[in-house]
């Protein structure tokens, strides 16, 4: 039975290596378990599926796959984390495509700069993260005694209670930061 999945897996993989890359490429690092090598999965983002599975994230680890890859000056696009390492792979053995920052990581990022931000705002709840935490959820999916917990988190700090507006002028488009003391910030 174990020499029949072997020569199966052999035979797809050689079928893989004949197939030609996607034009829409995504590429991503991962682990099964904490602790274990990385693998990096090669996706046909235009068909939602996974075109292979190379073991390591390096681009000694893949350049093996890579130089065997058919098509790759046909692919458009590729979707990648912000890693410095898979954009210079990118730049190198898919010469005519353009990069994308993947959604995942673009918003992971924001976040972790609009958290920094306010706890420079507000120092005084730089430990307090099931308050943070309430500020990420949607309005409508708190409960009562998150509703309250929100007011008084607002109430605490003068800074969480600003609000964002339109400028009055119609002309100025930019988006303004008006604090309680009535204090214009431009963003």
């Amino acid at each position: 039975m174990e020499r029949i999945y072997v020569q199966f897996n052999h035979r797809k993989a050689a079928e893989r290596e004949s197939l030609p890359a996607p034009l829409v490429f995504g590429i991503d690092e991962h682990t099964l378990r904490k602790g274990q090598r990385f693998a990096t999965t090669f996706c046909d983002l235009r068909n939602y599926k996974v075109f292979d599975i190379v073991p390591g994230k390096s681009e000694k680890d893949l350049e093996r796959f890579l130089s065997r890859l058919q098509g790759r000056e046909k692919v458009r696009i590729v979707c990648i984390d912000l890693s410095s390492s898979y954009r210079s792979i990118v730049k190198k053995w898919f010469p005519n495509a353009r990069i994308v920052a993947d959604r995942f990581h673009v918003i992971g990022l924001i976040q972790h700069h609009f958290m920094k931000l306010y706890r420079q705002i507000a120092p005084e709840l730089k430990n307090k993260g099931f308050s943070l935490g309430l500020m990420r959820k949607k309005p409508e999916r708190l409960t009562p005694l998150q509703r309250v917990a929100l007011r008084k988190l607002f109430e605490l700090c003068s800074p969480a209670s600003c609000h964002w507006s339109r400028s009055a002028h119609p002309s100025d488009s930019r988006l303004q930061l008006r604090s309680s003391t009535s204090r214009r910030v431009s963003s």
